[in-house]
């Protein structure tokens, strides 16, 4: 095959095909059977048809018609192959020539950018050192307290910020009832403000058995439009006041925590836990600042089509994961006061960075000589096949059929490039990702504290 590019504007190019004579002579063989099964001639089975037949009584132009159907999108992926081009739309094909024994054909096609890497191995970023200390430790600790803690009556204590109260009230607006205006044994901690905005603080300094008379001034735009931006005349019975009781730290509570032996190994088992979400979190912040400096320095003029063609993916991403949490598309838009041209409009700038980031990528897979071979496409659909519970051939056929194959190949070696960044980054910078780095003496373990 004889294949040619010219480069137009832009990211535009041209390809001149000229195709292989036996192609041709082979199309136009397949190009006459097709046409036989589609005509009835008196005399002749349908599908029998001689050629020659075909030729006197439907013309030689259905055939080779039918043969460039056939012949041209074959070639042209031949074509795009052999000269290496990387197409991001469907061609303008305009055929030259056609003749049952010569076809010629150019295709007018947009492909990928230019890339202009920068000095991708001394980005000069580096790993930020994760530490663990007593403070956080104990911060968990006391979240864990919190939620182990019971409640007790204060008999004689009035009521301040942090107690809980069983409380029995109603509400009047212009002296009339509304949804939610009254309830009994109702048990709220003081400072939430449950009910309404400034409930709570009318009730500070009452005592067991006190009735508290008060009117609230509700805010507009209030969740209740029955008593948004009017006055709520509220009596109150104060029933009951109760106050929270944090369980002590020692054994039993690390064992209740839990199921730990000693209060040392529960905060040992905090320490660890944070040092993994803590490097879990300090890795992903050096990838992106690395990958953002790489970005920053490459030069690429990103046609509209790839920005718009991946902020279609993250859109459909979007609205899967909330598919997956079973919440309608509709119930979204409705509970966020917004619409599908909205959510496209905020994801637009990160789809063109997006974009940016996955064809630097390639363009330092190629640089770096990184391909993905057969059997880690393989193990990625393997994988896919799990997580859908489908059969993995199956599904590999079908994708092939579909033409999510090399989509799928293509975030292998993404994935792949960005890998062998950070490691050309370590390697530069002598910064490779240890354990995380704990210890000294604000890192030991203190049993007494909280």
């Amino acid at each position: 095959m004889k294949a040619e590019v010219e480069k137009l504007e832009k990211n535009k190019v041209l390809l001149k095909v000229e195709v292989p004579q036996e192609d041709v002579k082979q199309a136009i063989k397949e190009a006459y059977k097709t046409v036989a099964k589609k005509v009835s001639i008196p005399g002749f089975r349908r599908g029998k048809v001689p050629p020659s037949v075909i030729d006197t009584r439907i013309g030689e132009e259905a055939v080779i018609d039918e043969m460039l159907r056939q012949l041209v999108p074959l070639s042209y992926i031949k074509a795009v192959e052999k000269t290496g081009i990387k197409p991001i739309n469907t061609p303008e094909v305009d055929v030259q020539e056609a003749k049952k024994d010569k076809v010629n054909f150019h295709a007018k096609v947009d492909v990928k950018p230019e890339v202009k890497l920068g000095d991708y191995k001394k980005s000069g970023i580096k790993r930020v050192k994760v530490k663990v200390t007593n403070e956080e430790i104990n911060q968990q600790v006391e979240i864990m307290r919190d939620r182990l803690a019971h409640l007790e009556v204060a008999e004689g204590k009035s009521v301040s910020n942090g107690d809980f109260v069983t409380i029995n009230f109603d509400g009047l607006v212009d002296g009339k009832s509304f949804e939610g205006n009254s309830a009994k044994d109702y048990l709220f901690e003081v400072g939430s403000s449950p009910i309404v905005p400034g409930f709570d603080g009318n009730l500070l300094g009452a005592c067991k058995g006190d009735i508290k008379d008060f009117e609230v001034n509700i805010p507009p735009k209030f969740e209740n439009p029955a008593i948004s931006d009017k006055t709520v005349k509220y009596k109150v019975l104060i029933k009951e006041v109760k106050q929270k009781v944090l369980p002590e730290l020692n054994d039993e509570f690390a064992s209740e925590a839990g199921g730990f032996k000693s209060l040392d190994e529960y905060k040992k088992d905090i320490r660890k836990r944070l040092e993994e979400v803590k490097t879990f979190k300090a890795e992903e912040e050096f990838r992106r600042k690395l990958l953002d400096k790489v970005t920053e320095k490459t030069n690429i003029d990103i046609p509209d089509i790839m920005i718009e063609r991946m902020l279609a993916e993250m859109v459909d991403e979007f609205l899967l994961s909330l598919q997956s949490q079973g919440i309608p598309a509709d119930d979204y838009f409705s509970a966020t006061k917004s619409n599908l041209e909205e959510l496209k409009k905020s994801f637009r700038e990160r789809a063109s960075e997006r974009t940016k980031e996955e064809l630097v990528l390639e363009k330092i897979a190629e640089k770096e000589n990184l391909v993905v071979s057969e059997d880690e496409l393989d193990e990625e659909v393997e994988a896919i096949a799990k997580r859908m519970d489908e059969d993995k051939d199956k599904l590999k056929g079908a994708f092939k059929e579909r033409g999510v194959l090399s989509r799928i190949k293509n975030d292998i070696l993404i994935r792949k490039s960005l890998e062998h960044l950070v490691g050309l980054t370590e390697k530069a910078t002598g910064n490779k990702n240890k354990k995380s780095e704990v210890g000294g003496k604000d890192e030991k373990s203190n049993s007494n504290s909280g």
